[in-house]
């Protein structure tokens, strides 16, 4: 596992060490990587943290965090569904609220994939603190949507056919319903503007939303450390296939 999920990086009491060189230049490469390898974004993120304060903690995830890599070497990104019909865009975002706890911000994460191909991932600490669950997965739902628009414009100005709107999957069911919902909107005021954006995109045709339960949202691997079986899960669903698979 890239990140140990019982290892707590944020403890506020956690005692102090000496600011290191080698863990600068070590998150700068770790962060460079996450270019090709979309399993390890939440570990960057984490680590990224530690820039400023590093404790025994980081020490042991950069430790795990190499121990994965070495034994996962072989992992790629696999492409190949047939581009000889329209294209799909699906995007799918998740948030862990409150996810940092020496900051009190949401992490908000996303996965975007053309026709079944990973194109774009993302993860990192929301950068307002939110007040509820619902705000912190509207924030996230509101930029894997504009993600998704974004690479439709693309697909479509590049001469290319898609097939639908970009679906937008989600586990929140509050999320979908304020899509949806004019009476639903009264009750998130203190987020409105990302609401009325997700909702008028919704009305004019140019995203669909879909719930999905959240065992099969894998945006939730680029927003907290998972148990292994969850994780594999999810950077299966990515596309993240070893060699020896494709034999």
């Amino acid at each position: 596992m890239p990140l140990n999920p019982k290892l707590k990086l944020d403890d506020p009491l956690a005692e102090e060490l000496p600011d290191a060189k080698w863990y600068h230049e070590f998150v700068g490469q770790i962060t460079n990587l996450t270019k090709t390898r979309a399993d390890i974004i939440v570990a960057s993120t984490q680590l990224s943290e530690g820039l400023q304060r590093q404790t025994a903690a980081h020490y042991e995830a950069c430790r795990d965090l190499l121990i994965y890599l070495r034994d996962t070497a072989d992992l790629g990104q696999l492409y190949g569904q047939p581009y000889d019909e329209p294209l799909r865009v699906d995007a799918y975002a998740d948030s862990e609220f409150g996810g940092n706890r020496r900051t009190g911000r949401a992490i908000g994460g996303n996965v975007i994939k053309v026709q079944g191909g990973l194109v774009s991932r993302k993860g990192k600490h929301q950068q307002a603190v939110t007040r509820s669950t619902n705000e912190a997965e509207t924030i996230a739902f509101t930029d894997a949507a504009t993600a998704a628009i974004k690479i439709d414009n693309y697909l479509t100005d590049m001469g290319m056919e898609t097939a639908l709107p970009p679906m937008i999957h989600v586990d929140n069911a509050n999320v979908v319903r304020s899509c949806q919902n004019v009476a639903l909107a009264l009750a998130t005021r203190h987020y409105l503007q990302s609401h009325h954006w997700g909702r008028q995109q919704y009305r004019e045709g140019r995203i669909k939303v879909q719930q999905v339960p959240s065992e099969d949202n894998m945006a939730d691997i680029n927003t907290k450390p998972l148990a292994r079986g969850k994780f594999e899960k999810h950077r299966k669903a990515m596309g993240m296939v070893s060699k020896s698979e494709l034999k």
